[in-house]
């Protein structure tokens, strides 16, 4: 059981960057730290143990900061984009997935609209939501590790 045993803490994490010569029109986005545990069921306990996601979920829904609403729907949708993370997702807002489609249509601002977006095509990645867009109307062409949303 989880609780029975001590979480490690991460103090920090470094790797280097090197530049690369352009060879390619996309470009991969480095791993991010919720997502990468989201893709283990292991890692969805330590998420869910750590209380990450209602946090992120009142973030989204409406802290005034746009910075800490825009690090919350990224956080969101890297938890998103795989199979057990999106599970884990759902089991705390059932709507996710409608919610953002709602937000890039009818949000005020261009650039949350946009973001909006680029978050869905992150939760593209993973079947099961891929299926949700698809049932609300939302095609999602390209390669499974490059999806984007219309």
């Amino acid at each position: 059981m989880l609780q029975d045993r001590a979480l490690p803490r991460l103090v920090a994490v470094e790797f280097p960057l090197a530049p690369r010569p352009f060879t390619d029109a996309t470009c991969a986005m480095p791993p991010h730290l919720y997502g990468s545990f989201a893709r283990t069921e292991r890692g969805c306990e330590i998420l869910e143990h750590s209380n990450v996601i209602p946090p992120l979920l009142a973030a989204l829904r409406g802290d005034p900061m746009p910075a800490v609403r825009r690090g919350a729907l990224w956080a969101l949708a890297h938890i998103g984009s795989c199979g057990p993370g999106f599970t884990l997702l759902r089991r705390h807002e059932p709507h996710i997935i409608a919610y953002l489609t709602t937000l890039a249509l009818t949000a005020s601002s261009i650039s949350w609209r946009g973001a909006c977006l680029q978050a869905l095509g992150l939760f593209a990645r993973c079947s099961v939501a891929l299926a949700e867009l698809n049932s609300l109307g939302w095609g999602c062409p390209g390669a499974p590790r490059c999806r984007s949303v219309v």
